[in-house]
């Protein structure tokens, strides 16, 4: 979920970029006032630390950003799971 949260935080700063690329406004300067409002230079930086972490998190993950949980393998290992223990007879409540 953190992952999700972070790709998010980049997209924002993305579509910020865009904005002040096509539009020459920036987003969020234009919300708070300027770039040099606290609040601006703020979520500025976590803008950018969050686009540090996808970027790290990228490259040691090879690629495979995987945002919402398991990994596949992880994902067949929790059906295999799952189906054992429905065969069973127990619940899924651990």
């Amino acid at each position: 979920m953190f992952n999700f949260i972070m790709y998010m935080i980049v997209q924002i700063g993305a579509i910020n970029w865009l904005c002040i690329g096509l539009f020459q406004f920036d987003f969020i300067a234009g919300i708070f006032g300027s770039q040099a409002h606290f609040v601006s230079r703020f979520l500025y930086m976590i803008i950018g630390l969050a686009g540090v972490y996808m970027l790290i998190y990228g490259l040691v993950k090879k690629g495979n950003l995987n945002l919402m949980g398991n990994t596949p393998k992880e994902k067949k290992d929790s059906k295999k799971k799952t189906q054992k223990k429905e065969k069973r007879g127990t619940t899924l409540i651990d």
